[in-house]
């Protein structure tokens, strides 16, 4: 096995100063951690904002030069015979890593909450705790409990797409809309997208997508949205209460983070007693009318990442999901590059409004 592998890599200066694509050391690998081939990864939004520096004080990265790319989806290189795989395995990669996959034990991994790792969470392709080299890297190491055998009918493609669905099962998990409850998303990049897709296959009828572009809003119908909006910051609460009858969602599911009103907005078009489920990461701290939201009794559930739910793996359903067709991932794919393109490829993903960027993969021979 070569020493060196080629990736594109991360110093730690904003966009495009701190990118360049070269040579990189070969993560260990051997016993628990097996070492895989990272065939397709998709650029995250997380990404984008470390390279522009918008994470900073947030998520301080500590471990650098890194190697980004946590939506992967891979072929085994190299493995121990216990490890349960072998050479040529097509494998999805959950990116999450607790204190467990690093011989500790803190009561919440124990518990199957390990996104809430006391210790600190270590997220392939992220320079959180420790920096495991991701998929923007040729190569990765990954605890053999972290890796899932693909079903013969999943593609790479669809795969790299799976810790985005997992997100999502985990908030309609949180959320558990109930028969005959109106649903919103409230923002369709990717995530929302995925997450109309979710929420359909559960079962949601009235199903509202709020769009910025139209573009995502053909998508939206196509992925199981019964109505949808085109954004406008100064009628979209009077939009969402027109196609509610005025009575508001019952839940809201916050997909937009950033410098956005989301939440606040959310909180004058969910119904009384409602509740808005917050997926994005935002910016400073953002405003918001408590007093309307305590008026309503209205409840702000925070959804972060995937654990367990009960005695299942959540990223385990995702693969089921995907395995019987409840979603299609392939809709969701809009660009694809080599990752030594990776100019082109990240900007494609930075300028949706000119690109028309849903999901953009880096693919490898």
């Amino acid at each position: 096995m070569e020493k060196t592998m080629k990736a594109i890599i991360w110093n730690g200066k904003p966009w495009f100063e701190g990118l360049s694509y070269g040579d990189f050391p070969v993560p260990e690998y051997g016993g628990d951690w097996v070492l895989v081939r990272n065939n397709v990864c998709g650029i995250c939004g997380s990404d984008l904002h470390f390279f522009s520096g918008t994470q900073e004080g947030r998520f301080p990265a500590k471990n650098l030069p890194a190697i980004f790319g946590h939506e992967d989806a891979s072929t085994v290189v190299a493995a121990d015979p216990s490890t349960g795989f072998k050479p040529g395995d097509r494998v999805a990669v959950e990116a999450i890593h607790s204190c467990v996959n690093f011989g500790k034990t803190c009561p919440r991994c124990m518990s199957g909450q390990f996104h809430m790792c006391d210790e600190g969470m270590t997220h392939i392709g992220l320079p959180y705790v420790r920096m495991l080299p991701g998929g923007y890297g040729e190569y990765s190491s990954v605890h053999k409990d972290k890796l899932i055998k693909l079903p013969d009918n999943v593609s790479l493609d669809e795969a790299a797409l799976l810790d985005i669905l997992v997100v999502n099962v985990h908030a309609a998990r949180l959320g558990n809309p109930q028969l005959g409850e109106v649903c919103a998303v409230y923002g369709c990049g990717v995530v929302g997208l995925s997450l109309v897709q979710v929420l359909h296959a559960k079962g949601v009828g009235k199903l509202i997508a709020i769009c910025k572009y139209p573009y995502q809003a053909e998508l939206a119908k196509q992925c199981g949205a019964s109505d949808v909006v085109l954004y406008n910051k100064d009628t979209i609460v009077k939009d969402m209460m027109a196609l509610t009858d005025g009575n508001g969602a019952d839940q809201v599911y916050e997909c937009v983070g950033g410098s956005s009103n989301a939440i606040d907005d959310a909180i004058h078009f969910t119904t009384r007693q409602g509740k808005i489920i917050m997926m994005g990461i935002f910016a400073g701290k953002p405003s918001i009318d408590l007093n309307a939201m305590f008026m309503s009794e209205i409840s702000l559930i925070s959804s972060n990442s995937y654990g367990m739910s009960g005695y299942r793996d959540e990223f385990a359903i995702a693969v089921d999901m995907l395995k019987h067709k409840q979603v299609d991932h392939q809709i969701l794919i809009s660009h694809r590059f080599k990752p030594e393109q990776y100019k082109e490829a990240i900007e494609a993903a930075r300028g949706k409004d000119k690109s028309g960027a849903i999901k953009v993969l880096f693919e490898r021979d």
